[in-house]
């Protein structure tokens, strides 16, 4: 009866903090919580309440004009296969001449990481190190260096994609997250503690960082079985699609036992490809990205989100003023 209550207060805090948002556009902690609490006890009702509603309060239009825009594409056919499996892997790849700027770009800029004690410091990425010389599972990029970098602002913009967000959202996405990172061959099995400790995510795990949202996933190197692939359980982003018997230990690190134990072998789905290859994925589901073994890896994420409700974001540096794609709304990113 005890957990009952406090799982219906949570439900309340979370609709009454999505009203404040919709006055403050921010979430508070407390808030944020409550919603994480509500998503694992109503097995993802929550998300998708919200995001029923939500979609009145977008008012941006959007410019979309399907007999024109990018034949090359079937938007039905890729938001089909997101409702139904939870991600999409594109068929063609990055161009070869951005691929080597983004590369070029990781190794001549700075990138911070959290050590096995979570103290976060700075370095430049090196390739050549011995795996025990490695202090952390992932060497990140500072945001506001991805967002003004001309050829990841360019895939950041590119109408393909945010088409895609829009018709999954059915309203106007906004710019949620940019991301870059190195995962080194440590040779280590992930543990929670340096998982917690990184800022990794090699266990499987769910995200829920907004009501509604789509990661662009872009490898940058070679992504084989053994050199970090992305990994997720197909399916497992849909309503009541989670065990409750793994929802009830809430937002956590889950087992890969456990996973294996919950769903059939056939729905745990590897993505490998070479260095270009992209994907877009809704990550409420279940998945991991595996710790590289014999070769380091690296991927840019974008993230695309129906509304900045929910996780704490970190705020962009906007350094020119390039005419950027209006069918995108940054403003709660950019500082001014």
């Amino acid at each position: 009866m005890l957990e009952i209550t406090k799982n219906l207060i949570s439900l309340f805090l979370t609709l009454a903090g999505y009203v404040y948002f919709l006055f403050f556009k921010r979430t508070p902690q407390l808030i944020y919580q409550s919603y994480v609490k509500s998503y694992c006890f109503t097995n993802g009702r929550i998300s998708h309440f919200l995001n029923f509603f939500n979609k009145y309060f977008i008012t941006d239009n959007f410019s979309y004009n399907k007999n024109i825009i990018f034949k090359d594409l079937n938007f039905d056919e890729i938001n089909n296969k997101l409702k139904k499996n939870g991600y999409y892997v594109f068929e063609n790849k990055i161009d070869e001449d951005t691929l080597k700027k983004i590369i070029n770009f990781s190794y001549n800029t700075k990138c911070y990481y959290y050590n096995d004690k979570g103290t976060k410091k700075f370095t430049t990425f090196n390739p050549y190190l011995k795996p025990e010389e490695y202090q952390s599972a992932k060497y990140s990029f500072n945001e506001t260096d991805l967002f003004n970098f001309n050829p990841i602002k360019k895939i950041i913009f590119n109408n393909k994609f945010i088409t895609i967000a829009y018709k999954y959202f059915n309203s106007k996405p906004f710019l949620s997250d940019v991301a870059m990172w190195w995962s080194p061959t440590r040779n280590l099995k992930p543990t929670n503690e340096t998982e917690q400790a990184n800022q990794s995510a090699q266990k499987f795990h769910f995200d829920l960082d907004r009501i509604k949202w789509l990661k662009l996933f872009i490898y940058l190197s070679d992504t084989h079985e053994d050199s970090g692939p992305h990994e997720y359980v197909q399916g497992s982003h849909k309503i009541s699609a989670k065990p409750k018997s793994i929802l009830k230990n809430g937002y956590t690190r889950i087992d890969e036992s456990i996973i294996e134990n919950n769903f059939p072998k056939d729905k745990i789905i590897k993505i490998l490809g070479s260095k270009g290859t992209m994907f877009i994925a809704d990550t409420s589901c279940f998945h991991r990205g595996l710790p590289p073994i014999s070769e380091h890896r690296l991927i840019l994420i974008i993230e695309y989100a129906s509304s900045m409700f929910g996780a704490e974001f970190g705020k962009i540096k906007k350094l020119n003023e390039d005419k950027i794609d209006e069918n995108l709304i940054i403003k709660n990113k950019i500082i001014d």
